[in-house]
């Protein structure tokens, strides 16, 4: 992985880690154009770090996202609102 790829995955994650933010502070429902947008960042990000991405891969992320509370510290512990609830629940709508 280059410099540059690098820098562009942390692009990423900080995008997701600020919109979840924007999210869950503002009560935005997991149907909207943000939520979707986190999705698609996370997805993104997902895809470049494993080549094998695929949808049930992601989703079962979610599930271990949820079961696991290191998953779920991480996220909070990198956002100001604690949104690890959110990005699960936004993973789970658009993986279904």
């Amino acid at each position: 992985m280059s410099d540059a790829d690098a820098e562009d995955i942390s692009a990423l994650e900080q995008d997701v880690f600020a919109k979840l933010d924007q999210i869950k502070s503002e009560d935005v429902d997991v149907h909207d154009d943000l939520a979707q947008e986190v999705f698609q960042d996370h997805q993104a990000y997902l895809k470049a770090l494993n080549p094998n991405y695929s949808k049930q891969y992601h989703a079962q992320l979610a599930q271990l996202y949820e079961a696991d509370d290191r998953f779920q510290q991480y996220y909070n512990d990198h956002t100001q609102t604690k949104a690890a609830d959110v990005l699960i629940k936004i993973i789970q709508e658009y993986t279904k």
